[in-house]
């Protein structure tokens, strides 16, 4: 047997027996008449999607409307309202429905046809409320979608424009942990990168934001280790451990072990080219959503591509501060150090010393043995002279096979001590050339020397070394001498003390 389907419902409320039997004749079978007590009004039902099409209320039920309040009044407006009059009616029944927004007035006796016009209206209304509500929904919905896309797109915005801010690794590490607690709940984040030494060997740099000497920098440390030697294999060299100091990190996230629960890696590519990971320490209770997963990927995709240009900087720095076949540096670093040691020179009144080496009779070397045995005798000796100096010194090759050593708070006597030195290391020094015989040689050196009092300034300086050196190729070659005019100013310092 088929259930009786009901497609639609109406209350009426407070109705006679006959007004009952009545309205259930007249709708029919697939409507619904439910019959509620006078006092339903005190306590209604919430109107929502299941609201009835139709109030239908007695005369007696729609004078109660005076005693309620205003609260319940209003929540009944959602259906419409029909007044069933009782035989007594009198005018002002018609006022008091009209003031309480009834939409219907029947004076007895009922009528069928009457009826199905009032609930033909009524399912109108109803298809029209629905159909707004569905429009108003949708609009929300379109309304919180634009407001996830506005901030996912903010979000990227400003991803992208701090990530592009500095050149130091460190800095762009901080700088993309604060954009990224913007997108997930990211509570700490470590970082390996690797780089490419000239041997084809990795190098690599980790990014620790837990303490140094606590237990978990040491499992953070290894995890990263881990990672690096999956992904590029166990030739590699950790060149510098450094702390991430991240903006609002607690002490129990900087100290928090690796989970596969909260811990999200995330591998840096640039093209075909893997440059390090992120691990991200996050309290995700659920999978990224497709704008998140999509917006993370651009973020990391260009954070990628900052590391790498932060490579290229280096390299292009490097290139322009260091000398390509001797790993010194170059002409144009010496300038600007020269510049500096000046500045301080006249500062804190305290000596300068500069030796200029010249590699004896270099023509002949590359004339007679080729330019292959003069870049390993180029390469030998300044490893000599670097290898010859303190810390606090520094060397550069000057152009071609001259060198230039400069001697911060050093007077000409210890200068000439140390280009005694190494013009004797160079002397005993065998330069060896695969496949070809060995080869031995000698350089010259010029000093000069200026201290606080002098007036000179660095151009005299390195007038007065490459002087000297002349003097040396004069005199010989394979030997050390000193400017006149350094000569002339530490005497007249003995005479002055």
């Amino acid at each position: 047997m088929l259930q009786k389907k009901i497609t639609t419902q109406s209350w009426g409320i407070d109705l006679s027996p006959e007004q009952a039997t009545f309205l259930r004749t007249a709708l029919g079978n697939d409507h619904e008449l439910v019959l509620l007590p006078s006092k339903t009004l005190q306590n209604i039902p919430a109107l929502d999607d299941n609201q009835p099409f139709v109030l239908w209320m007695s005369s007696a039920c729609a004078k109660e409307l005076e005693q309620i309040s205003d609260t319940v009044v209003h929540s009944l407006i959602a259906a419409p309202k029909v007044l069933l009059l009782d035989s007594d009616y009198s005018p002002e029944d018609f006022e008091s429905a009209y003031d309480y927004g009834f939409t219907d007035i029947l004076r007895p006796p009922l009528s069928r046809e009457r009826i199905a016009d009032i609930m033909r209206r009524a399912l109108e209304a109803h298809a029209f409320h629905h159909d707004m509500e569905c429009m108003t929904r949708e609009i929300l919905l379109e309304r919180e979608l634009l407001e996830r896309k506005n901030e996912i797109l903010s979000f990227l915005l400003g991803f992208l424009a701090n990530a592009t801010e500095s050149l130091d690794p460190t800095d762009l590490l901080q700088t993309a942990y604060s954009g990224l607690t913007k997108l997930l709940p990211v509570h700490a984040m470590h970082a390996v990168l690797w780089d490419r030494d000239e041997n084809d060997s990795s190098l690599l740099s980790l990014h620790i934001c837990a303490p140094d000497g606590t237990p978990a920098h040491q499992v953070w440390r290894e995890a990263l280790l881990e990672h690096a030697r999956n992904t590029i294999g166990p030739d590699f060299a950790v060149t510098e451990i450094n702390r991430l100091h991240l903006h609002s990190q607690t002490k129990q996230w900087a100290e928090s072990l690796p989970d596969e629960k909260n811990m999200l890696t995330l591998p840096l590519t640039c093209g075909n080219e893997r440059l390090g990971a992120l691990m991200l320490v996050t309290s995700m209770e659920r999978h990224l959503g497709r704008d998140q997963a999509i917006a993370l990927d651009s973020a990391i995709r260009h954070f990628a591509l900052s590391i790498k240009n932060v490579k290229r900087f280096r390299q292009m720095q490097m290139f322009a501060d260091y000398d390509v076949l001797t790993k010194i540096h170059s002409r144009r670093h010496f300038e600007t150090r020269l510049d500096e040691e000046m500045k301080r020179l006249m500062r804190y009144n305290e000596p300068v010393s500069m030796i200029m080496l010249d590699i004896d009779d270099f023509k002949q070397i590359n004339d007679t043995r080729g330019h292959q045995v003069g870049d390993t005798v180029l390469r030998e000796v300044a490893s000599i002279v670097a290898q010859s100096i303190r810390a606090t010194d520094y060397c550069a090759r000057y152009g071609g096979e001259e060198f230039v050593i400069l001697l911060p708070h050093t007077e000409y006597k210890k200068a000439t001590a140390l280009a005694e030195r190494i013009c004797e290391k160079v002397a005993a020094h065998t330069f060896l050339v695969d496949g070809d015989a060995p080869v031995n040689l000698t350089v010259s050196l010029g000093i000069s020397s200026l201290n606080g009092n002098s007036m000179k300034n660095k151009q005299a300086l390195i007038c007065e070394a490459d002087a000297a050196l002349y003097t040396a190729k004069k005199k010989g070659k394979n030997c050390v001498c000193i400017s006149p005019q350094a000569e002339t100013t530490a005497l007249a310092q003995q005479s002055a003390c």
